[in-house]
């Protein structure tokens, strides 16, 4: 899921869950999925490409595998997008 202010990304991530009982102690209890920010990462791959021949050499082939696809001019496409994002309930 991308955020409209900047290129930061969020993902799903496992996180443990920690309870404390009135003494004080902590209980582990199981882990839960939670949506957090895994950073710029365009600007992260940027710098690699940049600084590493490489990554650079990767990106390359990668180009030749991608085919570009344009779905915002689709009329649909932000309903059909929405309807299939599975987040946790």
């Amino acid at each position: 899921m991308f955020s409209k202010k900047t290129s930061e990304v969020y993902v799903l991530r496992w996180t443990r869950v920690y309870d404390y009982d009135v003494v004080g102690e902590e209980h582990r209890r199981d882990a839960v999925l939670r949506i957090v920010s895994a950073g710029n990462v365009a600007g992260e791959g940027a710098k690699m490409v940049l600084l590493s021949a490489r990554e650079r050499t990767g990106a390359d082939a990668l180009l030749e595998e991608v085919a570009y696809v344009e779905l915002s001019d689709r009329p649909d496409f932000n309903d059909r997008f929405v309807d299939q994002l599975a987040f946790p309930v």
